[in-house]
């Protein structure tokens, strides 16, 4: 499409950037919804981080995710944050409102966006949680008061120690544990719902799973995993042969993308036309590999 000076520009950083599907669902959306606008792709090793948020102040950038490894970082940068990213403790939308850089967090809005749409009730729920980056404080914070009780599995101690206690702050019920196979099949004795928020699965290590054993899943067990490539990762692959319930991690990744394009635009994303162009760019990775 023709751009002009009202071209509104919005983007995504992250280091590496190179895998992002949020230039093509972007874009996919920009041209459904008529739009002035176009949305890239930078790439920002961690060190031009601050450099980055004020060429976005200063050139007018209108709105920019934040990806690996970032959120934490731009926290600190912007120059205010919404009540999501203080309780998630990270940033991954950035607006520019006439000069000023607001951060928000869309990813745990995002997540039960996506479990709403797969038909999983996420209240009440006892949850086996296991990570403890920035994805996985994002989901705790957002469920910390919806579910009935957080375990936490994480092989870092601290990390998962101080997921906890933010949990327990913000009033929910929490507890860590080990990630291991033999405490994750005794969380899973108690836990509906089990949630990936590693990275394991991920493309292109597609064989890597968390040390859970299939027979401890059950067609009780919802299984979540928030790896979005491929959308069905080892673990899925295995908790769909016993029969549980699955949510793959491309619906989270799609409604976080549409809630920041809401906050940037003003008008309702459109999430499937997101969808589909995220689902064609991952099919065209597959055919050349």
């Amino acid at each position: 499409m023709a751009t002009s000076a009202s071209t509104r520009l919005f983007g995504v950083i992250g280091h590496p950037v190179g895998h992002s599907l949020s230039p093509a669902m972007h874009s996919a959306a920009i041209e459904a919804m008529g739009l002035d606008a176009v949305y890239l792709a930078f790439e920002v090793p961690p060190e031009r981080v601050a450099g980055a948020l004020e060429g976005m102040r200063a050139m007018g950038l209108r709105g920019l995710n934040v990806t690996i490894p970032h959120k934490a970082a731009v926290m600190s940068l912007v120059d205010d944050v919404d009540e999501a990213a203080r309780r998630a403790q990270g940033v991954n939308t950035v607006t520019n409102d006439g000069g000023r850089l607001l951060g928000s967090s869309t990813d745990g809005p995002g997540f039960m966006r996506s479990l709403a749409e797969a038909g999983v009730e996420a209240r009440g729920s006892e949850v086996l949680l296991v990570g403890s980056g920035g994805a996985a404080r994002a989901i705790a914070a957002t469920l910390a008061t919806e579910a009935k009780g957080i375990l936490v599995a994480a092989r870092n101690p601290d990390a998962r120690s101080e997921l906890v206690r933010a949990v327990r702050e913000l009033g929910g019920v929490a507890e860590a544990m080990d990630l291991t196979e033999s405490s994750l099949c005794a969380g899973l004795q108690t836990c509906r719902m089990l949630i990936n928020c590693t990275p394991l699965g991920m493309w292109p290590r597609t064989e890597a799973c968390i040390p859970v054993r299939s027979e401890d899943m059950t067609a009780d067990h919802v299984v979540v995993d928030i790896v979005p490539n491929p959308t069905e990762t080892m673990l899925l692959r295995r908790a769909a042969e016993r029969g549980a319930k699955i949510v793959d991690g491309l619906g989270m990744l799609v409604h976080q993308g549409a809630i920041s394009l809401e906050i940037w635009t003003g008008e309702t994303a459109p999430v499937q036309a997101m969808r589909a162009a995220a689902e064609a760019a991952l099919e065209a990775r597959r055919a050349a590999r």
